[in-house]
């Protein structure tokens, strides 16, 4: 048809003028719009919920997967509208990349602050011995700690930078730290490099660790292995 887009939006809106929202190329009716709008706030209260422990949210393409605008050709775009425009109404804020309900905070009761600090003394007290996940949700559950806790607790304690999720493993920060202190020291005073036993007679740090330890400071750019020296 050669009718202008803009003629085709005049002639709905002076038919029914309260009937609908106008976004760039999108028009939907205000009754849908609502819906999705609230869809919206409903969604991100439940995933706060689940995830009390999360500072960050949901991105636009997971809000739209669960709201099923995936399957719709103008569904990102019009989706992309909505979240600006409940922003602005300060229905939201957006945070990482993400979605989160506007005053959305993390609030850690005591209990709960108490069994954080519990978990993360215990990959602290690890230092030298790489840490045993199972032998930490073996301890964890005596003190009625679940696995699914631990697993919240975990990604609160990666967020705040306390703990390092390197692949599979787990090490305190603190432990990373010190550790790396004592091995660039030691290139300082031999700049064709150390030997990873050399790094653990000095450090006495385990055959498990010293690897990942070391994988860790090359993976951040401290250290470079080459013919099996660091």
């Amino acid at each position: 048809l050669n009718i202008k887009k803009e003629n085709i939006l005049l002639q709905i809106q002076s038919q029914s003028q309260n009937e609908y929202v106008q976004y760039e190329n999108v028009l939907i009716y205000k009754e849908y719009d609502y819906v999705f709008l609230e869809k919206v706030k409903l969604i991100l209260t439940d995933f706060h919920k689940e995830n009390s422990l999360t500072e960050t949210g949901l991105t636009v393409n997971e809000i739209l997967g669960k709201l099923n605008l995936n399957k719709i050709s103008y569904g990102k775009e019009y989706l992309d509208s909505l979240l600006l425009k409940m922003k602005s109404k300060n229905f939201l804020d957006f945070k990482n990349n993400t979605w989160i309900l506007k005053g959305f905070n993390i609030t850690i009761d005591s209990k709960t602050l108490e069994e954080i600090n519990w978990l993360e003394k215990k990959f602290l007290n690890y230092d030298i011995q790489k840490p045993v996940l199972i032998d930490i949700e073996e301890r964890a559950k005596v003190k009625s700690v679940s696995k699914d806790l631990i697993k919240k607790y975990l990604h609160y304690l990666i967020g705040k930078n306390k703990l390092i999720l390197f692949k599979t493993d787990i090490i305190h920060c603190d432990v990373v730290n010190k550790y790396k202190s004592v091995l660039l020291a030691e290139l300082e005073m031999n700049e064709n490099g150390i030997e990873i036993n050399e790094f653990r007679s000095k450090t006495g740090v385990s055959k498990r660790l010293a690897p990942i330890l070391i994988s860790i400071f090359e993976s951040h750019g401290y250290v470079l292995r080459s013919s099996g020296l660091i």
